[in-house]
């Protein structure tokens, strides 16, 4: 499932994340949550594969998000702080790349 993930999807938005975040996925095994989004790009629904990506635009991994994107830029738009600890893409459906 991991490598399908990693591979074989094609991708219908971005996710750029904070270095917290960053670390948090790439050492730790984490969940992506709200509050380690910084910018999304495109539009898709929940459910769908996106890329996730550092500042610097390298992506890091792929996963199927749990939020749709108008979602998410709701969220960074109102800094809605009671929702941040909301899963994005829950680490059983993240893959590293």
């Amino acid at each position: 499932k991991k490598s399908w993930l990693a591979h074989a999807i094609q991708t219908v938005g971005e996710i750029t994340l904070d270095d917290g975040a960053c670390i948090a996925l790439i050492n730790k095994g984490a969940s992506l949550l709200l509050v380690g989004v910084i910018r999304v790009k495109g539009d898709f629904a929940s459910n769908q594969p996106v890329r996730i990506i550092n500042k610097d635009n390298i992506e890091i991994a792929k996963g199927i998000t749990s939020l749709s994107s108008d979602s998410i830029k709701s969220f960074l738009q109102n800094n809605d702080y009671e929702s941040h600890s909301k899963v994005v893409v829950h680490r059983d459906v993240l893959a590293l790349t």
